[in-house]
């Protein structure tokens, strides 16, 4: 069985992790630089207001994990039905191959056997033909014996 690689859906997740991963190292940086100040009350909002936003931005980063992940099962079951299809192809094939071979072994067995009854008929023929030949010939020598004593008589 062959296994085929979705080459787009692994550059495109390799791209996601990278995305996520430069997302995720700003995103820490300045969380602690505004957790390590002290937070006046506009800060904070502006703190809560990026919090939200780097917590935003895994949601569209998982979907399209996910969707690479259906894509990548998309493949493989399209890679498993087209294997599924070359066998049936094959399959079809053999049979093709098979029934061929099997009729030309019908019709050489079919003449065969048509053969033999002609051979057989012949056979058949021939010994009717003998004992119709014997038959005559012992009809002929009796009817010679009845002569000869007829002339015997004369």
């Amino acid at each position: 069985m062959n296994i085929n690689t979705n080459v787009m859906a692994l550059n495109a997740q390799n791209m996601l992790s990278k995305i996520k991963t430069k997302d995720e190292s700003g995103g820490q940086k300045s969380s602690l630089k505004i957790n390590s100040t002290k937070e006046s009350g506009a800060e904070f909002t502006i703190s809560e207001k990026m919090r939200a936003q780097i917590k935003s931005l895994g949601d569209p980063q998982k979907n399209v994990q996910d969707d690479i992940s259906f894509l990548q099962t998309a493949g493989s079951a399209l890679q498993q039905n087209t294997d599924v299809s070359e066998e049936t192809e094959e399959i079809v094939e053999y049979s093709t191959n098979n029934l061929s071979t099997t009729q030309e072994n019908l019709t050489a067995a079919e003449s065969r056997i048509r053969d033999v009854n002609m051979a057989e008929e012949m056979v058949a023929y021939t010994k009717n033909m003998i004992l119709n030949q014997s038959a005559m010939a012992m009809l002929s020598q009796a009817n010679k014996e009845p002569e000869k004593i007829l002339t015997l008589l004369q």
